[in-house]
């Protein structure tokens, strides 16, 4: 599972810690999976995967 969230937003970085998503060194490209609005900049992918199963 993938999510992302704007660079420097560290509440929301540490939700997704929390949650066990693992955070991309640096923001990259509109890693989303939508199409970015005019004014929109680079975000952080967040991926969480689980051990085993799909």
């Amino acid at each position: 599972m993938t999510a992302t969230v704007p660079p420097g937003w560290r509440a929301g970085e540490r939700f997704l810690e929390r949650l066990g998503f693992g955070l991309d060194p640096e923001p990259g490209p509109n890693g989303a999976n939508r199409r970015p609005g005019p004014r929109e900049g680079a975000v952080r992918r967040a991926v969480l995967r689980r051990d085993g199963g799909l």
